[in-house]
């Protein structure tokens, strides 16, 4: 998998991590619990009402169709709503983030970068577009 697309999995998964955040009115020692295979119903007490906010926002954010019923069901973690998303959002990662975001936003797309990557991204207070965060983990 090239640089981009990796940077690319880790703006859908920041991107789903922030939505799934907002409308579980999560705090922010609780977005490090937000692994791909944590159970949004188990570990954070998503409902079915939680289940469809978040499905449509997901739909707007990523400029999806209607995400099929049958999907929508089946997905109860962050990963199984992120293999929906990768197979079907046609958006631009500077359509879902932008460098200009707070601080804090910043180091978690960096921390996800990180750990898709699997390399650590020194001085990341210099980078400040998506072409300075490929070069770092060059």
């Amino acid at each position: 998998m090239s640089v981009k697309d990796q940077i690319k999995d880790a703006v859908f998964i920041y991107s789903l991590k922030k939505v799934v955040a907002e409308h579980l009115k999560l705090k922010d020692e609780d977005y490090s619990k937000m692994a791909l295979d944590a159970n949004l119903v188990s570990v954070f007490g998503m409902d079915s009402l939680d289940s469809m906010e978040i499905i449509m926002a997901v739909e707007t954010l990523h400029n999806l169709e209607e995400i099929p019923e049958e999907e929508a069901k089946k997905s109860v973690t962050i990963g199984d709503i992120f293999n929906y998303v990768k197979q079907h959002s046609k958006i631009d990662v500077n359509d879902l983030f932008s460098f200009n975001d707070d601080t804090e936003n910043k180091k978690r797309l960096i921390s996800e970068v990180e750990l898709i990557t699997n390399k650590k991204i020194d001085n990341n207070e210099s980078i400040d577009s998506f072409e300075k965060l490929e070069e770092a983990i060059k």
